[in-house]
């Protein structure tokens, strides 16, 4: 993942995995990584989220972050997350409840200054959990999120 604008795509991908399925995230936009075997896998972008506030949203407990995994994967079974994210100050699971049912949901991590918001699902999650973030809440998206203002693009190449 680039970090800086002004990263070297040469550098960049002799930092990476040389074999078929490495990605980078081209946080900015801007290398062009075609001549080091990679296509772009998606293209997006950066949105600074405009909070709104609903009742309901909380941060989850550790014995709930099965009730969340399975909210997030539509239902499966699942054992991605360690409950050991939950013990890191900079990342928080959040869930907005219905009836003590999880109904929506996000992961925030607080780096550089703003609250990223990823995995996200329900009915208008990442606005919903952008109101519990400290500093501004981004996120990155392949299309406009209601509530939300551009930033910049992105491009997530793979290596085939």
């Amino acid at each position: 993942m680039t970090l800086q604008p002004g990263a070297d795509a040469s550098s960049i991908v002799s930092r990476v995995d040389s074999g078929p399925g490495c990605s980078v995230k081209d946080s900015f936009d801007r290398l062009a990584l075609e001549r080091h075997g990679f296509r772009p896998l998606l293209r997006g972008a950066w949105f600074a989220l405009s909070p709104e506030p609903a009742a309901g949203w909380r941060e989850v407990r550790p014995a709930e972050l099965p009730a969340w995994e399975s909210a997030w994967s539509g239902g499966e079974p699942r054992s991605f997350f360690r409950p050991s994210l939950l013990d890191d100050d900079r990342i928080h699971v959040l869930a907005r409840f219905e009836d003590d049912a999880i109904v929506a949901g996000a992961i925030a991590n607080r780096a550089a200054g703003v609250t990223g918001l990823t995995n996200a699902f329900g009915d208008r999650a990442l606005r919903g959990a952008a109101a519990l973030a400290v500093e501004q809440a981004v996120c990155w998206e392949t299309e406009k999120t209601a509530g939300a203002e551009w930033l910049g693009d992105l491009t997530v190449w793979v290596r085939d």
